[in-house]
């Protein structure tokens, strides 16, 4: 492998990490607060931009990225979540469960539902099940990223991070 690819590749993983990073420390940062009381839910996302952004840098050095190189991920990755925020906020979502279930559970926890605490709240009766039984993992980084912009639609954009993510591990690995 040439140096360059070698260097173009650590840049695409250490980006996906960055990426994947933030959604990870966005979940667990949203976990701790509704552990805690709800303090604190709008800082959560800066928080774990934050954090990523550390732990990238801390990758990009391990993985020998220097001088520019090392810049690189950090700039592709808050390239890529700018990027990610305008799609979202652009795209107004008109889906049946986008607009009913999936948006009720987001602002019930970005208002005032914990899901750990009390899992059982009543709902309007025909979305009692979906919310109640419905994976809350997005939601919760969606709630953190709404209450941290307070527009709901930015929330949606874990979703095209994720597709970001993807496409930079599988970038890096075609080059590895």
């Amino acid at each position: 492998m040439t140096e360059k690819n070698q260097s173009l590749a650590a840049v695409g993983w250490t980006t996906a990490a960055i990426l994947a990073g933030f959604m990870c420390f966005a979940q667990l940062g949203i976990m701790l607060s509704l552990l805690i009381g709800r303090w604190g839910i709008a800082g959560v996302a800066p928080v774990a931009l934050v954090l990523a952004l550390l732990l990238g840098d801390i990758l990009g050095r391990r993985m020998g990225l220097a001088g520019r190189w090392r810049i690189w991920p950090t700039g592709l990755a808050l390239g890529v979540m700018t990027l990610a925020l305008a799609m979202s906020v652009f795209y107004f979502d008109l889906s049946w469960d986008g607009q009913n279930y999936h948006q009720l559970g987001i602002y019930t926890i970005a208002e005032d539902w914990n899901p750990l605490t009390g899992p059982m709240q009543d709902f309007t009766p025909q979305l009692n099940s979906s919310v109640r039984y419905f994976a809350k993992g997005p939601w919760y980084v969606a709630a953190a990223i709404y209450e941290t912009t307070g527009c709901f639609e930015a929330g949606k954009c874990p979703t095209v991070l994720s597709w970001a993510t993807m496409g930079l591990a599988v970038f890096a690995a075609g080059l590895d």
